[in-house]
């Protein structure tokens, strides 16, 4: 629940549907009085490939429901092989 001490904005300079296509993490930004405000901001091409924890990274339905066919097909077929795994969404660094 957000309080009137902690409100959630989006920067004029972004839009909504930008949000939606890039991704964002979301920023405190300190404000006179001791409150807090939260701000979206836009993920950079280096963020959008290597995110951190708390970052919103999309993914369209098209998107999840092919990746997710592919994983089971390949479970099924190495399920056999106790030397291959099989993963979705792995972060490699």
């Amino acid at each position: 629940m957000t309080t009137p001490s902690q409100t959630r904005a989006i920067p004029p300079a972004v839009t909504a549907d930008e949000l939606a296509e890039r991704g964002y993490r979301t920023v405190e930004v300190p404000q006179p009085g001791g409150t807090t405000a939260y701000t979206y901001v836009p993920l950079t091409a280096e963020e959008f490939l290597h995110p951190e924890e708390g970052y919103h990274i999309p993914n369209s339905t098209f998107h999840d429901d092919i990746a997710s066919d592919a994983k089971d097909m390949l479970v099924r077929r190495y399920a056999g092989d106790p030397t291959i795994g099989v993963f979705r969404d792995l972060i490699i660094v």
